[in-house]
């Protein structure tokens, strides 16, 4: 009989890691043990997008969006990236693009929103089965936000993408998790349904967790973010 996984295709799920947000580090360890622990099928294939969403500096932002994206190279850039987003059929993902100016830009020359905005929509356009995201609101205004929310709800349902979401701002999102993953007492994690009145579904990982091998891992986009000083979002 085949083993069910306590996170399934378009689920959105809460991931509250018990460390509170004053940690300065990225949880993607923790949510690589979650996955490893809990048998997901190896390579795991996901993309990931920290809190600064920093880029890689020595490319514009156009080409940055692009980089792990299947493209026709008989175009321009500027094309390409039209024809991509076409493709996706998400008409929040091309909006949010939109917000995008100055593509051509290098990450060190335009302003904090802007680049997160990139970083963010990278990751819709890459294809994985995760998307882990951490503070995805920080820098982002209302209205970018709630765009943010849209076109990965849309990505989600239409690709069955499963995506887990550590954030300061759960009200933002309650509308739209599925599940919560959490440490109990004993420092394990559980997963329950987010809208189910906290009744365990009884699935639980031990809090000692063994280092996963790197060759069992399919990292799309991995970042890191040093930045102490963040910017609260509105």
């Amino acid at each position: 009989m085949k083993k069910k996984l306590p996170l399934e295709k378009m689920d959105l799920a809460l991931f509250d890691n018990g460390q509170g947000h004053s940690c300065k580090f990225s949880q993607l360890k923790d949510f690589i043990g979650f996955l490893g622990h809990f048998g997901y099928p190896r390579p795991f294939r996901f993309s990931h997008v920290e809190a600064g969403g920093p880029l890689i500096e020595n490319l514009s932002l156009e080409d940055n969006l692009l980089l792990h994206v299947d493209c026709n190279e008989t175009f321009e850039r500027e094309k390409q990236l039209e024809i991509v987003l076409e493709k996706s059929g998400n008409p929040h993902l091309k909006r949010l693009c939109d917000i995008i100016r100055l593509k051509a830009s290098m990450p060190k020359d335009v302003d904090d929103e802007t680049r997160k905005l990139a970083a963010l929509v990278k990751a819709l356009l890459q294809k994985s089965d995760f998307l882990f995201l951490e503070d995805p609101e920080k820098f982002l205004g209302k209205e970018s936000l709630a765009l943010f929310i849209s076109a990965l709800v849309y990505k989600s349902a239409t690709s069955g993408q499963i995506v887990v979401v550590n954030t300061r701002f759960k009200a933002s999102w309650s509308a739209h998790f599925t599940k919560t993953i959490f440490r109990d007492e004993l420092n394990s994690f559980q997963v329950n349904h987010f809208n189910n009145g906290f009744q365990s579904t009884m699935i639980k990982m031990p809090s000692s967790q063994t280092p996963e091998e790197e060759g069992f891992l399919k990292i799309v986009n991995a970042n890191y973010d040093e930045t102490d000083q963040n910017k609260k979002a509105s």
